[in-house]
């Protein structure tokens, strides 16, 4: 998460001291070498115990493939511009990139969580997933509450030509919000372990969902594409916060 923020105040530097087209392979580039840097920096000490690719793989594979699902869902773009073409599918892709500055306050908080979650008994471990569940749950609250403001931001970060991507932005934040609930659940499998059934779910949801964008762009255009998202999102967290209250109630029975 420190390589992460670092990277985007790196990235903002160039294109404050500069002006042009230039600015932004400037600050590409240094983000770019600034990050490398970073983690080479962080993995170094691990490069002395090293570990069978198979064997990395086979630990890992749950949240690779939870990972890779997330991956998936990009192809949401991809839907939008065929329907609407590059000027809609730029005006949603503005929009999109509210996300990724909510994702992130997430994310960090997750990365606190996680390690917590797994050294912690089972009784701890429910006490501490309700905490932070609530926490979160403020959070997307707020998130929501606070969605009719978000075409704002839009237009104060790309100028008033970007005013037709108000629906959408109204939609990611709510969207948002629902990720960010979703996420907590996903914390819960990565700190204890992934079962095949989350990734496969949520591939499934995504799929479905990257389906919904097109079918509303089709009939409603942008604000069918905005709805689409978070119909795509609805699908993510019920089916992940379904697990978790299977595998979580099966953990208590064990115990």
């Amino acid at each position: 998460m420190t390589i992460l923020l670092s990277r985007r105040v790196v990235a903002l530097a160039p294109v404050a001291l500069f002006a042009g087209a230039d600015a932004v392979v400037i600050a590409s580039a240094a983000a770019g070498m600034f990050g490398t840097l970073c983690l080479l920096v962080v993995s170094a000490p691990q490069l002395g115990r090293p570990m069978s690719l198979v064997t990395l793989v086979r630990q890992n594979l749950g949240i690779m493939a939870s990972s890779g699902a997330s991956t998936v869902a990009q192809l949401d773009v991809v839907a939008v511009t065929s329907v609407l073409g590059t000027q809609g599918a730029g005006l949603y892709s503005s929009a999109l990139r509210l996300l990724n500055p909510l994702n992130l306050l997430v994310t960090t908080m997750m990365q606190v969580v996680i390690p917590e979650l797994a050294s912690a008994t089972p009784t701890d471990r429910r006490r501490v997933f309700r905490r932070i569940r609530r926490l979160v749950l403020i959070f997307c609250l707020a998130l929501v509450a606070c969605s009719p403001a978000s075409p704002l931001v839009i237009q104060f970060m790309y100028g008033d030509g970007f005013g037709g991507a108000a629906p959408v932005a109204i939609c990611v934040t709510v969207a948002a919000a629902i990720s960010a609930f979703a996420q907590v659940h996903l914390a819960w499998f990565y700190a204890t372990s992934v079962p095949r059934a989350v990734p496969i779910s949520m591939f499934g949801a995504i799929l479905i969902g990257i389906g919904a964008i097109w079918s509303l762009s089709v009939l409603f255009g942008l604000s069918g594409a905005g709805v689409g998202l978070v119909v795509m999102h609805i699908l993510t967290m019920v089916a992940i916060v379904a697990l978790w209250r299977r595998y979580a109630k099966k953990e208590s029975l064990d115990e």
